[in-house]
């Protein structure tokens, strides 16, 4: 067996080759085996129900009543979704229904020959490590010892969490304000869990909701589920033929947002939650000293709105566990620029349903496009130049790349900036004297070096550009 590790939200691996039968069974006995003891930290007692939900993967549904047999041989309760249903939907049930936790069966955004398996805990948001590392530590002793329990006659009780999800989303989003606003939207699921949810929802609230990719399809219709702007060019089409107020999509499993102005153009994710951000801080009601999260990678702008409206910005590592963790104390909303989004009000999970539902409402309530929302926060900030590359580096070549991140911080200049302070919490960060940064971190699957930058000027981002490059030359 492979090492099995649980990365920021889960653990994913190759179907058939990692992610086998054999191994899913061991991480099920593994999780089991805690919650019977009651040895994750600061489990409930009075809790024991385990909800089981799946993506539109090929065998996600045959995991899935893997993962009922186990837990039932383990004498816990469970309930089971009968159809792919969303991530955020399962997390929401788990605090609906006061459930012990929940596992959910999908890869989210990976490609379809992947298979994963996310265990939410209790709070209803991604287990953070100190649970994490109790199941790997787990996980290790049942594989040596193979004492894997089953009941496979049990019937778990059915899961249909659309109705209480629903009443949920009624109470967060204004869909008074969109129904006045007659939007025409586009939407697309990418042949994942949220065909019947953001198109019903919206439909129910008077829009005009033309949907592309709405059929199942385990390989998702020969495509990667990851709403980014590399993915989205059949939904910015439609927009822009069909003369439509914005197009939405989402992932996979429906926990990542992707957002089309009315004029068919992507909006990054660091830009969407910037404007949720600054659309949040400027209503009268938000108390002074409210605390809005990013993730190491994100942009400051964030920061620079917060500081505008008399909040605060709180930097975590990334993973939307830990924007969750931050929420869970009281953060009035949080982000990462991978896609995640979700508000204090809320479940701790990212929440891409939610974040597509905020965009309407924001060009409802604000009157104006997203993309004019966005022109006029550039010109009330226009030094915050973020950007994203990856660097390409052989695996046996990626540790001596980031050794060359982390002497960044013995040079004088870097950009044409002093130095003036180095992170290493998360991969490298870099932060420069006039506010600008740069960080690389090492992809932990693929043969990568993720790097993110912001710029305070053109001339800075042409030479933190440049010494992307450098960093890789051999």
């Amino acid at each position: 067996m492979s090492v099995i590790k649980f990365g920021t939200d889960g653990w994913r691996a190759l179907s058939a080759r990692e992610f086998t039968f054999s191994n899913f069974a061991v991480v099920v006995q593994a999780i089991a085996n805690l919650l019977v003891r009651e040895e994750l930290p600061e489990q409930p007692t009075d809790r024991k129900e385990v909800l089981i939900g799946y993506d539109a993967r090929a065998l996600a549904a045959d995991f899935a009543a893997e993962a009922a047999s186990i837990l039932a041989g383990n004498g816990i309760p469970t309930a089971m979704t009968r159809r792919p249903t969303p991530t955020p939907a399962v997390a929401h049930a788990i605090a609906d229904r006061l459930a012990l936790g929940a596992f959910v069966l999908t890869a989210s955004h990976n490609p379809p020959e992947y298979m994963g398996v996310k265990f939410i805990p209790w709070y209803a948001g991604p287990a953070l490590s100190d649970i994490t590392s109790k199941i790997e530590a787990e996980v290790a002793r049942v594989y040596e010892t193979q004492d894997i329990r089953r009941d496979d006659s049990a019937v778990p009780d059915t899961l249909d969490p659309r109705r209480a999800y629903f009443d949920a989303l009624r109470y967060l989003i204004d869909f008074d304000a969109i129904r006045e606003a007659g939007l025409r939207i586009a939407v697309d699921p990418m042949h994942g869990t949220t065909m019947g949810y953001l198109d019903t929802v919206l439909r129910a609230a008077g829009c005009d909701v033309r949907a592309i990719h709405d059929t199942p399809s385990p390989a998702f219709g020969g495509g990667l589920p990851d709403p980014s702007e590399e993915r989205l060019g059949p939904l910015m089409d439609l927009v822009r033929t069909d003369y439509l107020d914005v197009g939405l999509a989402n992932d996979g499993d429906g926990d990542r947002f992707g957002i089309i102005d009315f004029e068919g153009r992507y909006i990054a994710p660091c830009d969407f939650i910037s404007l949720v951000t600054d659309y949040h801080l400027r209503d009268a009601r938000v108390a002074p000293g409210a605390k809005v999260v990013r993730t190491v990678a994100t942009t400051h702008l964030i920061d620079a709105i917060a500081e505008r409206y008399g909040a605060e910005a709180v930097e975590t590592p990334v993973g939307f566990k830990w924007v969750g963790e931050e929420l869970r104390k009281g953060a009035l909303l949080g982000g990462e620029e991978s896609g995640g989004l979700s508000r204090g009000d809320h479940i701790p999970e990212k929440d891409g349903i939610f974040a597509c539902l905020l965009a309407a409402e924001m060009i409802a309530k604000m009157g104006t496009p997203l993309t004019d929302q966005l022109r006029r926060l550039r010109r009330e900030f226009p030094e915050h130049r973020w950007f994203r590359r990856n660097l390409h580096v052989d695996p046996e070549r990626r540790e001596a790349v980031m050794e060359r991140f982390r002497s960044l911080g013995e040079r004088a200049q870097v950009a044409g900036q002093k130095v003036a302070k180095v992170d290493t919490r998360d991969g490298v960060k870099v932060w420069l004297a006039d506010g600008s940064w740069l960080l690389g971190r090492p992809s932990g699957t693929e043969p990568l070096v993720r790097v993110y930058a912001e710029a305070r000027s053109k001339a800075c981002q042409e030479a933190l550009e440049s010494l992307m490059l450098e960093m890789i030359a051999s």
